[in-house]
């Protein structure tokens, strides 16, 4: 049943559970059958499958059974018809409130004998029918029922019951019954205070418009932006493929100035000078190299052993400085496989003492090559 539930409302559902129609022999129904139990706002009848409980409104009939009138059944058309009421000594035969209640649409009932014949009222000007007006007049289209009701003029011409013909040459009792229509509506203050507490119950609380920002200029977790304040400030960002990113090998095109220096790896530029005192041999590691260093010799002899350089160009300065002694010697030299070429053949060991020269590092992709300036200042 839990599978056909999505189909029926709460109270048809139940019907459907408790379904004891012939054939059944379980509480449960097929689902054609469900789903041909839909909802029917006008239904009053609490048994049925299609009745709405708790409805905030709806219409109910109340039925008014006329006393009997006694009517002959003759032959009309191969259908038995017997008359009531009509225009008599100079007045209307028909009951008070009669004719008003057969209004269009409205139920209409009637019995005879031991069927009860039941439709809905169709008033033209003066005119009423019920039921199947083709057996009146065979112009109007066949809907199907096996009796008709018909009054050329309602209040005044006879109202004549077209029934089966077996009743033809028998005298009849017919009783009528019609409706009156009332509205049933909850009382409104109960249906307002009702309501009145549901935002209250879900939580809701509206948006304060005052908290709407245009842009994103503040930084709050009270405001919310609009939708062309957040396009308009992604709009602004860079596009990320024309920006340099911390991570992964690029290529930037153009020239570029860094105030605050650069970092590239183990290069920098615009770093403070780092001082290095040697005394003896030192193995440099390519993080070891900066754009520019100081080294002070205190050693009488001194080698610097520089890295592979990598497959990418660069360039740095050393600032040699001799200690108070002076005429410290220098080589610089490469790891295996490296060359270290010295074109001007300087000699770090002409300097005097606390006097410096700046060497330049050259790496070309392959071997290194330096020159170095005179030395100057000292004592």
């Amino acid at each position: 049943m839990s599978g056909i539930k999505r189909y029926l409302s709460d109270n048809a559902y139940k019907a459907a559970e408790h379904s004891e129609s012939p054939g059944e022999s379980n509480p449960f129904v097929t689902l054609s059958k469900a789903i041909a139990m839909r909802s029917d706002w006008n239904e009053n009848d609490t048994t049925q499958y299609d009745y709405i409980l708790n409805r905030t409104h709806y219409v109910d009939y109340i039925p008014t059974d006329y006393e009997a009138e006694e009517a002959t059944f003759v032959e009309d058309g191969g259908y038995a018809r017997g008359s009531i009421y009509g225009y008599s000594s100079g007045h209307s035969r028909y009951p008070e409130g009669f004719t008003k209640a057969l209004a269009e649409g409205m139920p209409f009932k009637f019995v005879i004998g031991d069927t009860t014949y039941e439709g809905i009222a169709h008033r033209f000007n003066s005119e009423f029918y019920a039921g199947n007006k083709h057996i009146y007049n065979n112009v109007f289209p066949d809907t199907g029922e096996s009796w008709c009701v018909y009054a050329g003029v309602l209040g005044m011409a006879p109202l004549d019951f077209y029934i089966d013909s077996s009743y033809i040459g028998t005298t009849q009792n017919i009783v009528p019954t019609t409706y009156s229509e009332v509205v049933h509506q909850l009382p409104t203050k109960f249906i307002n205070s009702d309501l009145a507490t549901k935002q209250d119950a879900l939580g809701f609380t509206p948006e304060n418009s005052a908290n709407k920002k245009t842009t994103l200029d503040d930084n709050s977790d009270t405001y919310y932006p609009t939708q062309k304040a957040v396009k308009t400030a992604v709009d602004a960002k860079a596009d990320d493929s024309s920006v340099v990113h911390n991570t992964g090998a690029e290529t930037v095109s153009g020239v570029k100035t860094f105030s605050n220096g650069l970092i590239n790896g183990s290069l920098f530029f615009g770093s403070p000078i780092a001082t290095i005192t040697l005394s003896g041999n030192a193995t440099w590691n390519i993080d070891d190299l900066k754009t520019m260093m100081r080294v002070v010799l205190s050693g009488s002899t001194n080698t610097i052993t520089l890295p592979n350089g990598g497959e990418n160009p660069f360039r740095f300065q050393i600032i040699v400085a001799q200690d108070s002694t002076g005429s410290r010697a220098l080589t610089i030299s490469g790891v295996s496989g490296v060359n270290v070429y010295n074109p001007s053949e300087f000699d770090f060991s002409s300097g005097g003492a606390n006097q410096i020269c700046v060497c330049t590092i050259i790496w070309d992709g392959t071997e290194y090559i330096y020159e170095c300036t005179n030395y100057v200042g000292g004592e």
